[in-house]
């Protein structure tokens, strides 16, 4: 049975500074990982999009990430490309890792009240 793709990148450095770990959430076109910041010695997430997301899509997101300050919001610390093997390019961005419970861990303990699902809006 093959590894799949984001296995094989457990214990890659990107950018000579981060070093992914584990995988902590996939999407429909990224996977998130817990890494570390080896020139800091401090945890980040590390988003790495997937072919299906395209220039645009990764330029795009970037770029709003970027432009936005907010308490609510994750902060992006870094952008950059890594190369595979065939020289094929992968986006990545580096932000800052949030710990605790997830929204679907949430919802599944127990009902959200009103003020609370105003709060997370």
């Amino acid at each position: 049975m093959p590894v799949p793709l984001e296995d094989e990148l457990i214990d890659r450095v990107l950018g000579n500074r981060y070093r992914l770990k584990r995988v902590i959430g996939r999407g429909g076109t990224a996977t998130v990982y817990r890494a570390v910041d080896e020139a800091l010695g401090r945890p980040v997430a590390i988003q790495m999009f997937n072919l299906r997301a395209g220039p645009e899509r990764e330029e795009g997101e970037v770029s709003l990430l970027a432009s936005l300050e907010h308490h609510a919001i994750v902060t992006l610390l870094d952008a950059g490309v890594d190369w595979d093997a065939t020289g094929r390019p992968t986006r990545y961005i580096v932000m800052a890792l949030v710990t605790g419970s997830t929204l679907t861990d949430r919802l599944s303990a127990s009902p959200v009240a009103a003020r609370h699902i105003g709060e997370i809006g």
